[in-house]
């Protein structure tokens, strides 16, 4: 029998779990590993090789999570951009927690920005309403504004302040960028 400290390691893949500080107190839970993209010069994160984990694995973890943090209200999908995960996963996912972790009311997670324009409008919109509250990573805001995505601008707070270099000249479209505010694996707008 595994005591309640195996039991939880269990359910992560390593020992340390990286959050942005915003997140340091929500429940955080392991959907994917690695980054769906993982050539980004200036990211040290993608170690692990891209994969998506099984519902089946997913739900065993959110039932054991949910013992552990029974009253977490918030809750961050663990994956170097989890949001890459499709429409109906993501709310399968969501309504999950109202069986495992019942008080959950928001979520949140990385996102590359093509994560974000796979979906539409409309699953953004229900997304949003099952309580997406971010879906946030380097040089999302930025190309919001780029591609007038206006409304979509909650979605793409980048993770943390100490995520952005010293800003380079205004790149076309008066947009001031940096070297981890771009689009991974392309040039700045």
């Amino acid at each position: 029998m595994m005591t309640n400290e195996e039991l939880f390691a269990s359910i992560y893949t390593h020992d340390t779990i990286y959050l942005p500080p915003s997140e340091q107190d929500c429940a955080a839970l392991e959907v994917a590993l690695g980054c769906s993209h993982a050539k980004c010069r200036f990211c040290d994160f993608a170690k692990d090789p891209f994969q998506i984990h099984s519902m089946e694995q997913i739900r065993r973890n959110m039932q054991i999570l949910g013992r552990f943090r029974p009253d977490a209200y918030r809750l961050f999908l663990l994956g170097e951009n989890a949001f890459v995960l499709d429409y109906q996963k993501l709310c399968q996912i969501f309504d999950m927690t109202d069986q495992y972790m019942p008080n959950i009311h928001e979520f949140s997670m990385y996102s590359r920005i093509d994560d974000i324009a796979r979906k539409t409008d409309e699953e953004l919109r229900i997304l949003q309403k099952m309580g997406l509250s971010k879906a946030g990573g380097c040089g999302n805001r930025i190309l919001c504004h780029h591609y007038s995505w206006t409304w979509r601008a909650p979605f793409f707070r980048p993770p943390c302040p100490c995520h952005r270099p010293a800003a380079k000249p205004a790149a076309p479209g008066g947009y001031l960028v940096s070297e981890a505010e771009t689009l991974a694996g392309h040039p700045a707008l």
